[in-house]
């Protein structure tokens, strides 16, 4: 499967691009847990399209 991994390093969060979607984790150092969303490409898309009508 190809997927490309990028750092997002403002939020300490990482993104994988997939085929199917894109996967947003985000490690907590605090209480030590990594939580994560799933966006299929549609839905990324969308939120894409709503941020650029908000510049």
């Amino acid at each position: 499967m190809d997927e490309n991994i990028v750092e997002l390093e403002k939020d300490r969060k990482v993104a994988v691009i997939r085929e199917d979607g894109i996967e947003i984790l985000s490690f907590n150092r605090i209480t030590n847990q990594t939580q994560s969303v799933h966006l299929s490409n549609e839905q990324f898309e969308k939120i894409m399209e709503a941020m650029k009508g908000g510049e």
